[in-house]
């Protein structure tokens, strides 16, 4: 019989400085679709976080990480740069374009 392999799974909690909210509060009445961008931005990076470039900032860890949007119609490219530990991802900035 086969062995089964468990892996942890720990995903973390998203945290939007208020730069970071101001901006996504914007995006959302320029993109019809910016509430799904957002979402799988925040699904990836509270799993994967160290997917982003490291982003040199003195006295700062920092990533950053563009998610493309292709040409769907709607749905916006979105850059971020952020922080994160075992327990969250804070996101510094954010940018919808």
């Amino acid at each position: 019989m086969a062995q089964q392999h468990k892996r942890a799974f720990h995903a973390r909690t998203i945290v939007l400085d208020p730069q970071a909210d101001e901006e996504a509060q914007r995006a959302r009445k320029v993109f019809s679709r910016f509430d799904q961008a957002m979402d799988g931005l925040e699904w990836l990076l509270a799993r994967s976080p160290d997917r982003g470039m490291t982003l040199r900032i003195p006295g700062k860890d920092a990533r950053i990480y563009v998610q493309s949007s292709g040409d769907l119609t709607g749905v916006p490219s979105l850059w971020v740069a952020y922080s994160f530990d075992e327990d969250q991802v804070v996101i510094m900035a954010l940018r919808a374009v």
